[in-house]
């Protein structure tokens, strides 16, 4: 009953953050980060391009002695890359598709980290409660509250949360 319990914690979020991918919220932010990550994979450099190359421009995107960079902070974008590399190479791997399979592959990163928080959750709740009202509150933060919206789309906050969660049962272990 426990195992199925510890699943359950991870698969059902898991679950209703893939059938609920967004893939098209905002080119600005995902032309940072697939900018980023494509630079990573294509150039292995955390430079976007020169000046007057063509780039996908966005607010966060920054020119700075004649290169540009992406402007949010690049963790998010080391950590999802090999699912985004997955990505670029589906796409055909010659320029960036700010629709296309490296958006879902780093979407899906997105919502594997946001439901690992979820089962991290659950884990925590397990030193004070019960299975079952653990399993609820586990749910309960997965899919009522934001974490479920900025677990569909390309946003770092689901990954944070991991980190966060994971450090708080660190040291409660």
């Amino acid at each position: 009953m426990q195992k199925r319990l510890d699943f359950l914690a991870f698969f059902i979020p898991f679950v209703v953050y893939v059938l609920s991918l967004n893939s098209v919220w905002s080119a600005d932010y995902q032309a940072s980060i697939l900018g980023l990550q494509y630079s990573l994979w294509k150039n292995h450099s955390f430079s976007l391009g020169v000046q007057g190359s063509p780039i996908v421009h966005s607010v966060d995107v920054g020119l700075f002695n004649g290169k540009y960079y992406s402007e949010i902070s690049p963790g998010f974008a080391i950590l999802a890359l090999p699912f985004a590399e997955l990505g670029f190479f589906l796409d055909g791997g010659t320029t960036i598709n700010l629709w296309g399979n490296a958006v879902i592959f780093d979407e899906l990163f997105v919502a594997l980290t946001s439901a690992l928080s979820a089962f991290v959750v659950y884990k925590i709740c397990r030193f004070y409660a019960e299975p079952i009202p653990s399993l609820l509150a586990s749910i309960t933060l997965a899919l009522g509250t934001s974490v479920w919206p900025f677990s569909t789309m390309i946003f770092i906050h689901g990954t944070s949360l991991f980190f966060s969660t994971s450090a708080v049962y660190l040291v409660l272990r």
